[in-house]
């Protein structure tokens, strides 16, 4: 039950966090928004897992893959990997299901399981001296009748806020 608490409220200061931005009153905040697909290539159908691909690094915090399987229906997975900087709460949730949540330490990552499910959203909160930061960073696959694995649209929202 303490794990579940502790997820909604890391959920609660990133939404809280996105909202202080929206609304331009956060302190010192920089905020970051890319939109795009990291290329316009193709993968050709297949059973096997590709090799994962990194759609997004973020410098100090990490970084987050994804990982297409073929055959019908296509299924993913994506991973996000700390950066060696600090440790991190980092949480996932695939199609607006609950919360998966973990502490990781610097390095470590933690991957969704494979899924049909074409969202993938994370957030992360890492807290250093003199500031916190949150980043939610969304994974929208496409799956394609044709080539099966096209690479996904990858939005990202970082908040830096003062703690001092």
């Amino acid at each position: 039950m303490r794990e579940r608490s502790g997820m909604k409220r890391f959920f609660t200061i990133g939404l809280l966090a996105l909202a202080l931005v929206a609304s331009g009153r956060a302190p010192r905040s920089q905020v970051y928004r890319v939109t795009g697909t990291s290329s316009l290539s193709a993968s050709p159908v297949s059973n096997d897992a590709r090799n994962s691909e990194t759609v997004v690094d973020l410098p100090t915090i990490g970084s987050v893959s994804w990982t297409c399987k073929g055959g019908k229906p296509l299924r993913f997975s994506t991973t996000f990997l700390a950066a060696n900087a600090a440790t991190e709460r980092v949480s996932y949730s695939i199609d607006g299901a609950a919360l998966v949540s973990k502490t990781l330490q610097p390095g470590q990552h933690l991957s969704t399981p494979f899924t049909g499910a074409t969202s993938h959203v994370w957030t992360v909160e890492q807290r250093i001296d003199p500031w916190n930061t949150y980043a939610t960073i969304s994974v929208g696959m496409s799956p394609d009748p044709v080539f099966g694995c096209i690479n996904p649209t990858v939005t990202v929202s970082r908040v830096r806020v003062d703690n001092a």
